[in-house]
């Protein structure tokens, strides 16, 4: 029987350095790496038509609401109200912003509050209340992801593959309950599929 102690010693990593590796929360190492690439978000296709129901989508631990506003702009902004952290996944979106069905303040694609129905017109302090919001990028029509900025990166220029025709290309989208790295490691190494079908 091994002991723990060298048990713990043929182990690849320790769990500090897993935990190093595999966090990507905002303030986490691996977190901030992954925040400077564009990454996709969410299909076009969740969020097709103008004024349509928003859709909550949970990236890099945080919980954020997508939506196409009436010029079809797309924005992707922390899923939580500021006044009163009400969800704006129950939110109405209409009239190229986002509404806050609590006490009704409405969002821009940007961020930006533009309405405090509930507040008299001289007591509103709307130019001081912002969103967290991120930059999006849909290069490849309906059918394609939408990439999303986290932190400050070069420009994104589009891919080949994102030009092709429809009938050239597929794109899914997988929900994995596992870390990035086991996603990964997963999806690239084939050494493990023979074991996991022999029995």
């Amino acid at each position: 029987m091994i002991g723990e102690s060298e048990a713990r010693g043929r182990l690849m990593l320790s769990r500090e350095e897993n935990t190093l590796l595999t966090r990507i929360g905002p303030g986490t190492a691996m977190g901030e790496v992954m925040r400077r690439y564009w990454i996709p978000a969410l299909l076009a296709r969740e969020i097709p038509e103008p004024d349509g129901p928003p859709v909550r989508v949970r990236l890099l631990g945080e919980d954020l609401v997508a939506f196409r506003d009436s010029d079809r702009k797309i924005g992707l902004l922390d899923e939580y109200c500021p006044h009163r952290r009400a969800s704006l996944f129950f939110g109405r979106n209409e009239e190229w912003r986002l509404r806050c069905v609590y006490h009704g303040w409405k969002f821009a694609v940007d961020g930006s509050c533009v309405d405090q129905m509930n507040e008299p017109e001289e007591n509103q302090f709307k130019q001081k209340v912002r969103l967290t919001a991120y930059p999006t990028a849909n290069w490849a029509a309906s059918s394609g992801p939408i990439w999303v900025r986290r932190r400050r990166s070069r420009r994104c220029r589009n891919s080949p593959w994102t030009q092709a025709p429809e009938t050239h290309r597929h794109v899914s989208k997988v929900i994995q309950e596992c870390n990035w790295l086991q996603g990964l490691e997963g999806g690239l190494d084939t050494s493990h599929a023979p074991s996991c079908t022999a029995s």
